[in-house]
Protein backbone atom coordinates (compact mmCIF):
# COMPACT_ATOMS: atom_id res chain seq x y z
CA UNK A 1 0.00 0.00 0.00
CA UNK A 2 2.84 2.27 0.75
CA UNK A 3 4.43 1.46 -2.24
CA UNK A 4 1.36 2.27 -4.78
CA UNK A 5 1.27 5.94 -2.58
CA UNK A 6 4.50 6.38 -3.42
CA UNK A 7 4.46 5.37 -7.10
CA UNK A 8 1.17 7.55 -7.46
CA UNK A 9 2.75 10.48 -5.62
CA UNK A 10 5.52 10.21 -8.17
CA UNK A 11 3.57 9.93 -11.27
CA UNK A 12 1.53 13.00 -9.96
CA UNK A 13 4.63 14.77 -9.28
CA UNK A 14 5.76 14.03 -12.36
CA UNK A 15 2.52 15.10 -14.62
CA UNK A 16 2.80 18.34 -12.82
CA UNK A 17 6.30 19.14 -13.75
CA UNK A 18 5.86 17.95 -17.25
CA UNK A 19 3.24 20.68 -17.56
CA UNK A 20 4.61 23.35 -15.55
CA UNK A 21 7.41 22.77 -18.65
CA UNK A 22 4.77 22.91 -21.14
CA UNK A 23 3.07 25.68 -20.57
CA UNK A 24 5.31 27.81 -19.70
CA UNK A 25 6.29 29.45 -22.97
CA UNK A 26 2.80 30.30 -23.66
CA UNK A 27 1.00 33.19 -23.61
CA UNK A 28 3.98 35.54 -22.75
CA UNK A 29 4.98 38.73 -24.21
CA UNK A 30 8.34 38.36 -25.93
CA UNK A 31 9.83 41.43 -25.63
CA UNK A 32 13.20 40.79 -26.87
CA UNK A 33 11.75 41.33 -30.65
CA UNK A 34 11.06 44.81 -31.28
CA UNK A 35 7.39 45.65 -32.82
CA UNK A 36 7.10 47.17 -35.89
CA UNK A 37 6.13 50.37 -34.48
CA UNK A 38 9.54 50.96 -33.01
CA UNK A 39 11.59 50.74 -35.96
CA UNK A 40 12.01 54.81 -37.35
CA UNK A 41 14.09 54.13 -40.41
CA UNK A 42 14.70 51.48 -43.55
CA UNK A 43 18.38 50.91 -44.69
CA UNK A 44 19.87 49.20 -47.37
CA UNK A 45 22.42 45.65 -46.20
CA UNK A 46 25.33 45.88 -47.22
CA UNK A 47 25.76 49.82 -47.90
CA UNK A 48 28.39 49.11 -50.12
CA UNK A 49 29.54 46.93 -52.34
CA UNK A 50 32.20 45.07 -55.15
CA UNK A 51 30.86 42.48 -57.12
CA UNK A 52 32.61 40.99 -60.72
CA UNK A 53 30.86 41.42 -64.24
CA UNK A 54 27.73 38.78 -64.38
CA UNK A 55 27.85 38.03 -60.38
CA UNK A 56 24.68 38.44 -58.51
CA UNK A 57 24.44 40.04 -54.72
CA UNK A 58 21.86 39.97 -52.65
CA UNK A 59 20.74 42.81 -51.15
CA UNK A 60 18.81 42.40 -47.91
CA UNK A 61 16.88 45.14 -45.63
CA UNK A 62 17.02 46.18 -41.95
CA UNK A 63 15.15 48.65 -39.88
CA UNK A 64 16.60 50.97 -37.14
CA UNK A 65 15.08 51.56 -33.59
CA UNK A 66 14.58 54.76 -31.95
CA UNK A 67 17.20 53.27 -29.67
CA UNK A 68 19.98 53.27 -32.73
CA UNK A 69 19.47 49.15 -32.52
CA UNK A 70 19.69 47.73 -36.41
CA UNK A 71 17.25 44.39 -36.57
CA UNK A 72 16.23 41.81 -39.97
CA UNK A 73 12.87 43.11 -41.63
CA UNK A 74 13.17 39.91 -43.69
CA UNK A 75 10.47 38.52 -41.63
CA UNK A 76 8.55 41.01 -41.01
CA UNK A 77 5.30 41.98 -42.42
CA UNK A 78 6.04 45.69 -42.12
CA UNK A 79 3.32 46.21 -45.17
CA UNK A 80 5.59 48.31 -47.35
CA UNK A 81 5.54 48.49 -50.98
CA UNK A 82 9.60 47.93 -52.24
CA UNK A 83 11.07 49.58 -55.18
CA UNK A 84 14.65 48.50 -55.96
CA UNK A 85 16.38 50.24 -59.14
CA UNK A 86 19.76 51.19 -59.80
CA UNK A 87 20.94 54.43 -61.09
CA UNK A 88 22.85 52.92 -64.03
CA UNK A 89 21.78 49.57 -65.44
CA UNK A 90 24.45 49.52 -67.54
CA UNK A 91 26.85 48.86 -65.00
CA UNK A 92 24.08 46.65 -62.51
CA UNK A 93 20.68 45.93 -62.32
CA UNK A 94 18.78 45.23 -59.54
CA UNK A 95 15.34 42.83 -59.73
CA UNK A 96 12.51 43.53 -57.49
CA UNK A 97 14.10 40.89 -54.68
CA UNK A 98 17.00 43.39 -54.30
CA UNK A 99 19.36 40.94 -56.16
CA UNK A 100 22.07 43.05 -58.31
CA UNK A 101 24.27 41.52 -60.93
CA UNK A 102 27.21 43.43 -62.80
CA UNK A 103 27.19 44.24 -66.08
CA UNK A 104 29.83 46.54 -66.99
CA UNK A 105 33.06 47.80 -64.97
CA UNK A 106 31.87 51.25 -63.41
CA UNK A 107 29.99 52.34 -60.03
CA UNK A 108 26.15 53.31 -59.38
CA UNK A 109 24.03 53.04 -56.48
CA UNK A 110 21.55 50.75 -55.81
CA UNK A 111 18.57 52.59 -54.80
CA UNK A 112 15.53 51.58 -52.21
CA UNK A 113 12.26 53.33 -52.41
CA UNK A 114 10.04 52.29 -49.50
CA UNK A 115 6.05 53.58 -48.74
CA UNK A 116 3.07 52.57 -46.40
CA UNK A 117 1.32 50.45 -48.23
CA UNK A 118 -1.63 47.80 -46.11
CA UNK A 119 0.53 49.43 -42.77
CA UNK A 120 -0.17 51.92 -39.91
CA UNK A 121 2.89 52.72 -39.75
CA UNK A 122 3.55 55.96 -42.11
CA UNK A 123 6.94 54.47 -43.63
CA UNK A 124 8.07 56.75 -46.90
CA UNK A 125 11.35 57.29 -47.78
CA UNK A 126 14.89 56.08 -49.48
CA UNK A 127 18.46 54.64 -48.84
CA UNK A 128 21.46 53.94 -51.22
CA UNK A 129 24.06 51.78 -50.68
CA UNK A 130 27.17 52.22 -52.91
CA UNK A 131 28.07 49.22 -55.65
CA UNK A 132 31.40 48.78 -57.73
CA UNK A 133 31.53 46.43 -60.36
CA UNK A 134 35.02 45.04 -61.84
Amino acid sequence: MIRSIKEISFVIILFIFMGAIMFSGCDKDDDTEPQNDQIEHIVIIPQSASIAVGEQLEFSTAGITADGDTIETSGMDLGLEWNWWSTDPDVFTVDNDGIATGQNPGEAFCILDFAEATSRLKFTGRDSAVVFIF
